[in-house]
């Protein structure tokens, strides 16, 4: 899937002056710029309006080097479209954040959305490409709110497809658990989330989806659901899973969250590998919160694979 990034002169201002979300708009060469927490004045609005009108360039035409970078999948949506689209529902996700953090002080971090949106301007599929957030509540809570946005239609008649980073703000600071920590904790207990993949409770191997078609949906990574050699089906899940976790006192895993950039994750895979990493006792991090990220491969790996956090937060 090709993935819309944006380039913008000037950030999006979609954030409000009391939200702990911030909307982060991609820079030119890479660098994300983030944007202040104030709204838009009408003036700006309207100047974002006439640019739409009349800049966007039709299908067919060479697009002018104005400060923008768009990829899409025949449709395509301008920096304008995507934060008019966004706009209404900003306060409902930031109280996906706010419910979890007044019970976790501690949850905050990164996520980046992926969209796919339809002809008609509806989600048609988003998912977390990444995620250090930590909190699975909250990105489901987060999904469920991108999927009821409403988009204007894309210009070319076509899908478009785009990405939107979102940064959620912790009232305490975690301790980061460096890559070789990570991933030793991580190898000690992650097999352990091999049955998930098999909610009818199939025995596999841990982190293998056993007889799984790999033969997934086109350039998705993602695998076919599956018979096992038991007759169950396995879940179709990404190949490359990437999990954070919370770690708290005496070493008990406190929160979980997941992301995958090849695709959506099974509603039942999280909830049973939230629910399986809670039982998890990893080193005591000694009156501290520790924050670490691991990349599970649900295909072709016996133990799992760890590494720190690469999203900060």
């Amino acid at each position: 899937m090709k993935v819309l990034r944006i380039c913008l002169v000037a950030p999006m201002a979609v954030a409000t002056a009391a939200s702990a979300l911030t909307v982060i708009a991609v820079g030119c060469g890479g660098t994300p710029a983030v944007t202040e927490p104030s709204s838009p004045t009408s003036e700006e609005l309207e100047s974002m309006g006439r640019h739409r009108r009349t800049s966007a360039p039709d299908v067919g035409e060479e697009e002018p080097d104005d400060g923008m970078q768009i990829e899409g999948l025949g449709g395509r949506l301008d920096p304008y479209d995507i934060q008019q689209g966004i706009e209404p529902k900003v306060a409902d996700l930031n109280r996906c954040h706010t419910r979890e953090l007044g019970r976790h002080h501690y949850v905050g971090g990164k996520i980046e959305m992926a969209f796919v949106v339809a002809p008609d301007g509806s989600v048609k599929r988003v998912h977390l490409n990444h995620s250090n957030l930590g909190a699975h509540r909250v990105e489901s809570c987060l999904l469920d709110v991108a999927r009821g946005l409403i988009f204007p239609e894309p210009r070319g008649g076509g899908d478009a497809d785009f990405t939107l980073p979102l940064e959620f703000r912790a009232r305490r600071a975690s301790d980061i658990w460096e890559q070789s920590v990570s991933q030793s904790e991580a190898d000690a207990h992650v097999s352990s989330l091999a049955a998930c993949a098999n909610p009818d409770g199939a025995d596999t191997s841990a982190g293998t989806n056993t007889g799984t078609n790999t033969d997934g949906p086109a350039g998705t990574g993602v695998t076919d659901t599956a018979m096992t050699d038991t007759g169950s089906k396995s879940l179709s899940l990404p190949a490359t899973i990437s999990v954070t976790v919370y770690v708290g006192a005496r070493g008990q895993a406190l929160s979980a969250g997941f992301a995958a950039v090849d695709g959506p994750i099974d509603d039942a895979w999280v909830q049973c590998a939230a629910g399986a990493i809670s039982a998890w006792m990893l080193s005591d991090p000694r009156g501290r919160i520790a924050k670490m990220q691991f990349t599970y491969q649900t295909m072709g790996q016996p133990e799992g694979q760890a590494q720190g956090p690469t999203q900060g937060g």
